[in-house]
């Protein structure tokens, strides 16, 4: 009996050294990949990697921590030979499952995307939720930039677009996934949001602070690098993506003066109308929920809402006129032309574009006028075609 009770002892003493000998760590001494940034210059792939103290994020109550963002450079012919270098100097292991947002720079889009997307669906940490911007900015600066009231990069742009998106969609957040599927899809023509590093907007304690903000849209069909369009340039691509989720329209209102109306519901299909004597007519069907966010002079409804419809065309067709004139199928007119008539998207994949006209027909709804929403406007609908 004694030594079945000392067999025991021993047993349980073992088992209390393993683990002693534990490799668990506290999850503060970790280090945890939070963004991927990556560049080609100089003939080699640049590899940017964010990481960020989660003892700035998670803080106790009466504690107070200095947001820490570390940005690791290295570089190599292939961008597996840029993970290695930096594996050289990293003082703990580097989790990447934590990835919230890559950004790719304007040189890797022309180079293409094949390589960088084959490592990234290589490796089993990486996931596809991440969010994907492109940029023009140096991407070490991108990645170091800051939030609000010194917060760390987590609480930025550049990890949760579709929070400010709730509040004004500029241009539509898209995640990796998102990307794959329209990259990959014959005839679709996709976009990266752009992003840039504003130095004038804000101030902290009457010092200039930089801040991420968007400034445009970078275009790929199949792969291939179409071109970058300013924000002011592609205004209407609000109105014809999914993914808005509240905007505004200046609407003039004489003197010049503008009403401005808040878009707060927006759908949109794209169809296909016909292809005949050798013209491809599309029509964009636009149903619009808005509100009045200001109201310069005593327009009467009817009025109002015709001039709304009108900058909704004028908006739309001239994101469609922009395009023709680059050669960028902004609108996605492709991909309808391959789902609708796949014949005469095989002869004309080249030149449709050119062939092609766009109608826009906008059903809109001024429901209130914001602060008022409780008192609706009669509700009247003018539907119709406007050219």
């Amino acid at each position: 009996m004694k030594r079945v009770v000392n067999f025991i002892l021993c047993f349980v003493l073992l088992l209390t050294c393993v683990a002693c000998e534990s490799d668990m760590k506290e999850i503060q001494n970790l280090n945890f990949a939070t963004a991927l940034g990556v560049d080609f210059k100089d003939g080699k792939y640049q590899l940017y990697v964010q990481l960020v103290g989660l003892d700035s994020v998670a803080k106790t109550e009466g504690e107070k921590s200095q947001a820490q963002t570390y940005v690791s450079t290295s570089s190599g012919k292939t961008l597996l030979d840029a993970y290695f270098e930096l594996y050289k100097s990293e003082q703990e292991v580097i989790i990447f499952s934590h990835i919230s947002t890559i950004v790719v720079s304007e040189s890797i889009l022309k180079r293409g995307l094949n390589h960088v997307l084959d490592e990234l669906t290589r490796y089993y940490e990486y996931r596809l939720t991440p969010w994907i911007f492109a940029t023009k900015d140096p991407l070490d600066k991108v990645l170091s930039t800051l939030g609000l009231f010194k917060q760390s990069s987590l609480e930025t742009l550049l990890h949760h677009p579709d929070r400010s998106s709730k509040q004004s969609t500029m241009i539509r957040p898209i995640k990796l996934y998102q990307f794959f599927r329209e990259l990959f899809e014959p005839g679709k023509t996709t976009f990266l949001p752009g992003i840039t590093i504003t130095e004038n907007q804000w101030e902290n304690n009457q010092k200039k602070e930089p801040k991420l903000t968007y400034n445009g849209a970078f275009f790929l069909k199949e792969m291939n690098y179409k071109g970058f369009f300013s924000l002011d340039a592609i205004k209407g691509i609000r109105w014809t993506s999914a993914g808005t989720k509240r905007a505004s329209l200046k609407v003039p209102d004489g003197e010049n003066q503008d009403t401005i109306i808040i878009i707060d519901n927006i759908k949109t299909k794209k169809k296909l109308l016909g292809s005949e004597g050798g013209k491809y007519q599309f029509e964009v069907q636009l149903d619009v929920k808005a509100s009045i966010g200001n109201k310069v002079n005593d327009q009467k409804y009817n009025k109002l809402l015709a001039e709304t419809k009108k900058n909704f065309t004028k908006e739309i067709k001239d994101l469609f006129q922009l395009g023709v004139e680059e050669g960028v199928d902004i609108l996605d007119l492709g991909h309808i032309l391959y789902r609708n008539d796949f014949e005469s998207w095989e002869k004309d994949k080249e030149n449709y574009l050119e062939k092609s006209e766009v109608a826009v027909n906008a059903d809109v709804t001024i429901q209130h006028a914001s602060a008022f929403k409780n008192k609706r406007f009669e509700e009247v609908k003018e539907r119709g075609k406007t050219d």
